[in-house]
This record gives C-alpha cells, structure tokens and sequence, in this order.
C-alpha cells in the first residue's frame, strides 16, 4: 500500500524572553530577533522552510508574535498574525 503525505506547514518555535544565558544582548530582546550576519536569528529556519516549497503556511509560536511579524515582513512578503485559541501565531505564505 503506498502512501501519499502532503506537508501543507511548518512550524518555527520562536522561543520567549531573553535569558540570563544571553545578556547582555537579550535585556529588552527576544532570542529570535538576535542579529546574526544581518538578519533576525528566526529568519534562518523560517527561509529555510520557505525553501522546501509546497508549503501553504509557516507558522511561528511566540510570546511576542507582532513585534516578531513586523521585524519579518522586512524580509517575506506575507507575513500576517492568525488568533488560534487565545494565542496569536505568526502566519507566513512562502
């Protein structure tokens, strides 16, 4: 028997407060807005995802989702906040 899957999205976990372990560069920054060579840490995973193709959306999980959006639509083209339950995820169409 043969079976079909379609991947119809990937999710990012886009992590929460900075820590201890990253001062003194997370005091008022989240992890995933980090510059690394330019771009926010949670770029990397997300273009990667948006590489794989056939993907409808990408979704990040964050405790910041709309600071997180706007520093993404820098970068992706539709970037939108979706609710689900009581949380806001960061939704991305690739």
């Amino acid at each position: 028997m043969a079976y079909s899957r379609e991947v119809i999205g990937g999710v990012v976990l886009g992590g929460g407060r900075g820590g201890t372990n990253m001062e003194p560069l997370t005091p008022y920054l989240e992890k995933p807005l980090i510059m690394v060579l330019g771009k926010p840490l949670i770029y990397y995973p997300v273009r990667n995802l948006a590489w794989l193709g056939g993907l409808r959306n990408i979704y990040i999980i964050s405790r910041n989702p709309l600071r997180i959006s706007n520093e993404l639509g820098h970068y992706f083209d539709k970037v939108s906040l979706e609710s689900i339950g009581q949380r806001v995820m960061i939704l991305i169409a690739p």
